[in-house]
C-alpha cells in the first residue's frame, strides 16, 4: 500500500493482482533478474550486498518515476525473518544525471568540432576533455581520449615536445609543418 501512495495512487481503490504492471518494459528484465538474484542466494543477504536498483515505474499521474530499491535478505534476524526492501524516488535525480549527461555530449560534439587543438581541465589542473585536432596541431600521436585525466602540465610538456620536434624537423626540411598552432586552453 506504501509503495502504491508513494507513486500517487489511490490506496482506497482496488489493489492490481500484479505489481509488475506498472514497471517500464525496459527496465521489466533488470527487475526480474535482480530479484531472482536475491531469491538464489544460499545465504543471508545483509544491507549493502546487494547493489541497489534504479528503474522506471508508471505513476498514478501517468508519468514514468525511477525508484531505487535496496534489498536484503534478514531472514537470519529473528526479529524480522524474511526479506525486507526499501524503495525511494530518486526521479529528479536521475533527471539532473541525463541532463548532465545530455549537456556533457553538446561539450564534447562542440570541443570535436573545433578546427583548433582544444582541451578542458578541472580546478585541480586535470584534463576533462579534449579534441584529436590537438595532438595533429602538435604532431603529437595522441588522440584527444588518451588525453583525458592526465596532468595539464603533463599534456603541455607533450605538446612542447611535439612542436620541438616539429621544429626541428622543419628546419632540415623533413616536415611541411604549419608555422603557428591554434591552441585553445579552459
Amino acid at each position: 500500500a506504501e509503495g502504491l501512495r508513494l507513486l500517487g495512487y489511490d490506496t482506497s481503490q482496488r489493489r492490481p493482482a500484479d505489481g509488475w504492471m506498472f514497471v517500464h518494459p525496459d527496465d521489466l528484465e533488470r527487475l526480474v533478474a535482480h530479484r531472482r538474484l536475491l531469491e538464489e542466494r544460499t545465504t543471508p543477504a545483509g544491507p549493502g550486498d546487494v547493489p541497489p536498483l534504479r528503474y522506471r515505474v508508471r505513476s498514478g499521474t501517468g508519468e514514468w518515476r525511477w525508484l531505487e530499491t535496496v534489498a536484503a535478505d534478514l531472514s537470519d534476524v529473528p526479529e524480522i525473518g524474511g526479506r525486507v526492501a526499501f524503495s525511494r524516488d530518486v526521479t529528479e535525480a536521475e533527471q539532473r544525471a541525463q541532463a548532465l549527461r545530455e549537456s556533457e555530449a553538446r561539450l564534447d560534439a562542440l570541443v570535436s568540432s573545433l578546427r583548433s587543438g582544444a582541451f578542458i581541465a578541472d580546478a585541480e589542473g586535470l584534463v576533462l576533455l579534449a579534441n584529436d585536432r590537438l595532438g595533429e596541431l602538435f604532431g603529437v600521436p595522441a588522440d584527444g581520449a588518451a588525453l583525458i585525466g592526465l596532468p595539464v602540465t603533463d599534456v603541455l610538456a607533450r605538446l612542447g615536445a611535439g612542436l620541438d620536434g616539429a621544429a626541428a624537423l622543419e628546419t632540415t626540411g623533413g616536415l611541411d609543418a604549419p608555422r603557428h598552432q591554434d591552441l585553445e586552453v579552459a
